[in-house]
């Protein structure tokens, strides 16, 4: 299974610091909020922690629908920042952690997208990421109807659809999304496929992530 989530930093550039302070306090453990405190960049640092548990939601709530949001009692251990995140390099690396609730812990992968943007997914510990496909894409904010919440569904949607159609080798047309009690299910050519799909858009940015099925042969896959 796979948790994602993704945030466009761009929104909240003009946040007063005392609206920060409150939402911190309110979502944030202690070894979190100085973990912001101490950062580089607090305002990145901040964010990839929030889309962090987000992430791991998801994938907590699909294993256990009785999951309830509440971010303080998702536990974020991140590692260091990778040196190319400091650089600003064009291909930083992914930021690895977990996430704990509950007593479990799930792996967290953490991508710094177009030096504006945070994207997370949560996997289970020690899952193999062969099968796994995800991405991200920017919207152009010349429409405004692209980035209203209906034309920002339909269009990671149609950018999953595009990836992992790539992937499996298989033209997207034939895979679809569907919604089933809010969470998202791929099919192809209207039958459930099996894959673990989650979905997320935020400000001018989409992305996703998948686990496709372990039954899929490495022949059906496109490189």
């Amino acid at each position: 299974m796979v948790g994602n989530d993704v945030v466009d930093l761009t929104d909240f550039e003009v946040e007063p610091p005392a609206a920060r302070a409150r939402f911190d306090a309110r979502v944030f453990r202690s070894a979190e909020q100085e973990a912001i405190r101490q950062a580089m960049n607090p305002s990145r640092e901040r964010w990839c922690h929030w889309a962090a548990k987000e992430a791991a939601y998801k994938l907590f709530k699909k294993q256990s629908p009785a999951t309830i949001f509440s971010p303080v009692r998702f536990e974020v251990d991140l590692l260091a920042e990778p040196e190319s995140w400091r650089l600003g390099v064009n291909e930083p690396e992914v930021r690895q952690g977990s996430v704990s609730f509950g007593g479990s812990r799930r792996a967290l992968a953490i991508e710094w997208v177009g030096q504006s943007a945070v994207h997370a997914r949560s996997t289970p510990l020690r899952e193999s990421e062969e099968n796994l496909v995800f991405g991200h894409e920017w919207i152009d904010p010349s429409s405004q109807s692209s980035l209203a919440p209906a034309g920002l569904s339909q269009a990671v949607r149609r950018l999953a659809c595009e990836r992992i159609g790539k992937r499996m080798g298989v033209e997207p047309s034939t895979l679809s999304i569907t919604q089933r009690e809010r969470i998202p299910e791929l099919r192809q050519q209207g039958s459930l496929f099996g894959a673990d799909l989650s979905l997320s858009h935020h400000g001018r940015v989409i992305a996703f992530a998948c686990r496709l099925p372990c039954s899929l042969s490495t022949e059906r896959l496109a490189s």
